[in-house]
């Protein structure tokens, strides 16, 4: 029986070792009103307006996660919007989105996606 026993410990113990070595390093919730990721969402915000020559604004951020890395990695779910030829807004639509803020300090946008992230009423 004590055999058994220190059996089954071992291979909790291994398998807590394993999940806790998969976790580390994985994206984590982040509150939407941390100053890194409004910092981000406002530079991927910009950067892609600037990329397609369209402007694009932020409507809001829905949702928040990070990553440590070399710096942070902040993947996002934007709500955003531009303007048609009238100047009014046209319809919002979700992106997500990954910036990557550097030892320096410095933003680069990884990846923009069209993508249903969050669903509208979360922002109503």
């Amino acid at each position: 029986m004590k055999k058994y026993f220190l059996f089954l410990l071992i291979i909790f113990t291994a398998s807590v070792s394993i999940y806790s070595q998969r976790v580390l390093g994985g994206y984590k919730s982040t509150a939407i009103d941390d100053e890194g990721v409004t910092s981000a969402a406002d530079f991927a915000v910009q950067k892609k307006s600037d990329d397609v020559e369209t402007p694009i604004l932020l409507e809001s951020i829905a949702k928040a996660e990070s990553q440590t890395v070399a710096g942070v990695n902040y993947r996002l779910c934007l709500w955003v919007y531009s303007n048609n030829d009238d100047g009014e807004k046209d319809e919002s639509y979700t992106v997500q989105v990954v910036v990557n803020r550097n030892l320096q300090g410095s933003f680069s946008l990884t990846s923009w996606t069209e993508t249903n992230c969050a669903p509208k009423e979360d922002i109503d």
